[in-house]
């Protein structure tokens, strides 16, 4: 990516003396470069679409990709006909990481819901105050917005009674479910509650499911899957990791979590630490 100024200068100061032909046209040594990679016979994503002019009613073209052709990709070719110009062009989609970039792996654990890692999100219940993809963020956050917070839950009872375990009777709840970046066996788990000290959950609990990983995950996919526990329903403390390790369930490989908060609150990181499965 081009960040400053002095970093656009040396890159046309290269693509000068390497033959390139600023704004015009591509250069012998870009169609070189273009050769060796073979574009032309690339799958197909989308097919010849016809684009509406640059209008406020028509200026976003928007197409859905048939799930056979999602991918996983690295590199996208544009394709424009005969030639004329376009503004953006966004890419939507889910994020894949490959085994190989895990290579250590065996050695140490793993976060399998970062983001860094290719962990995503495919839906909660609520996301009030904070967005739930705030919770597979790299660090710990400086503010109660940088994790996901929910809103106070309506059905709270005006006397709060707890059951013979000790937890809150309430009825409602809210949760958030998490691709994982791979296959994965799960060893630990950390509900990070930092900055929210009033306002945090009074428990939780995980579940996890091993669903098809071709193509994305979305929320109708999961409505017939079975869910194991993981982490059955554990109290957590505001403004700190609280870590469960001993408590994970030994339920198998699986590649999508969903973490239930009981009633509502804000969690700022959720880190689910294992190993990718063999199979």
């Amino acid at each position: 990516y081009i960040r400053n100024e002095c970093e656009v200068l040396k890159w046309l100061e290269h693509e000068w003396q390497n033959g390139s032909r600023i704004g015009k046209f591509a250069s012998k040594a870009q169609f070189e470069q273009i050769d060796k990679i073979q574009s032309e016979s690339w799958q197909m994503v989308l097919p010849f679409s016809l684009l509406g002019p640059g209008y406020d009613d028509t200026k976003l073209n928007v197409f859905q990709v048939e799930k056979s052709a999602r991918g996983p990709f690295t590199h996208l070719r544009v394709n424009i006909f005969p030639d004329g110009g376009i503004a953006r062009i966004k890419a939507f989609g889910q994020p894949f990481m490959h085994k190989s970039k895990f290579s250590d792996s065996k050695h140490h654990l793993l976060d399998l819901v970062s983001l860094k890692n290719g962990g995503s999100i495919i839906g909660s219940t609520n996301s009030h105050y904070g967005k739930p993809i705030n919770l597979i963020m790299p660090g710990r956050g400086k503010v109660m917005g940088d994790g996901w917070e929910t809103a106070r839950r309506l059905d709270r009872p005006a006397i709060l009674t707890v059951d013979e375990r000790g937890f809150m009777n309430v009825t409602g709840k809210e949760w958030v479910i998490v691709r994982l970046g791979n296959l994965g066996k799960v060893s630990k788990i950390l509900i990070d509650t930092n900055l929210f000290k009033g306002n945090f959950p009074e428990s939780v609990e995980v579940e996890g499911t091993k669903v098809d990983q071709s193509g994305d995950i979305v929320e109708s996919d999961l409505e017939n899957c079975h869910w194991k526990i993981l982490l059955i329903r554990s109290k957590v403390l505001g403004h700190c990791e609280n870590i469960f390790e001993r408590e994970i369930a030994d339920i198998g490989p699986i590649n999508v979590i969903k973490l239930t908060i009981f009633p509502d609150g804000g969690v700022m990181r959720l880190r689910v630490h294992g190993s990718l499965a063999t199979q």
